[in-house]
């Protein structure tokens, strides 16, 4: 498992929480249902690329905490070839 402490302390620096944070991922298109059954919870806006091949999704979402975008990351990281912007 990859270890976030210091992108947690990074975003604990520029971030006064709670606040708005947007992530953006680009998954292939066969992970696109995965993607978005990972989060449920979340409201996401999807784009196909030209080709097909890709899908880059917004996800906007209050954090109560830098924890909170750590564990996007980590939910993310499980889909195959997803690539966070």
């Amino acid at each position: 498992m990859q270890d976030y402490s210091a992108f947690a302390a990074k975003l604990n620096d520029v971030h006064d929480w709670p606040c708005t944070y947007i992530f953006k991922c680009i998954v292939p298109s066969t992970e696109a249902e995965a993607f978005r059954s990972a989060f449920p919870e979340h409201t996401l806006s999807d784009r196909t690329s030209k080709a097909g091949k890709y899908i880059s999704f917004t996800l906007e979402f209050t954090a109560e905490s830098s924890k909170d975008v750590v564990a996007v990351y980590q939910t993310a990281a499980t889909i195959p070839g997803a690539m966070p912007l």
